[in-house]
């Protein structure tokens, strides 16, 4: 059985991406509420001030906890393809486990966005027959997530025409 696991480079970019766009969306938000109270003639207090940027910064602040949680619960996310069958396991607090026959696999797609090539990185998605369920496996090493998919391909029977 192959293994495949989940790379977190892609989301700590997005993350430091992100904590930098807080940083600027600050002193913007500063800069813009000090410019409209000057623009009225009002002379903001220091409170007045303190209390936006605080309630800013504990909102950014609940947002980054979250995509750090996510992420560190991601790392627990495992792909394993067999001769007949795909085992996707994943789950931090509770432990989950998904398998899927071959013959119950439709469709299987990659995705590669800006960040995931700067990071060398894609996604996988497998669609099942009947049910319509669908594993998302994201962030797997570009290189070794090309060859999952061409493994998966192959188990389900897509021809490389139907591929491309």
């Amino acid at each position: 059985m192959s293994k495949y696991y989940y790379r977190s480079k892609r989301d700590i970019v997005g993350l430091l991406i992100g904590i930098t766009c807080w940083i600027v969306g600050g002193f913007a938000f500063y800069g813009t509420v000090y410019g409209f109270a000057q623009l009225a003639g009002e002379k903001l207090s220091s409170s007045d001030t303190t209390f936006a940027l605080v309630s800013y910064s504990i909102m950014a602040f609940i947002g980054i906890a979250i995509s750090v949680i996510a992420i560190y619960a991601r790392t627990f996310s495992v792909l394993l393809i067999g001769q007949d069958k795909i085992i996707h396991k994943y789950g931090w607090l509770t432990k989950n486990e998904r398998v899927i026959p071959a013959h119950r696999i439709r469709t299987c797609s990659k995705h590669q966005g800006v960040l995931g090539r700067l990071c060398d990185s894609i996604d996988i998605s497998i669609t099942t027959s009947g049910d319509s369920s669908e594993i998302y496996f994201r962030c797997i090493n570009a290189t070794t997530g090309d060859n999952a998919y061409v493994q998966i391909c192959k188990m389900a029977g897509i021809a490389d025409d139907d591929r491309y």
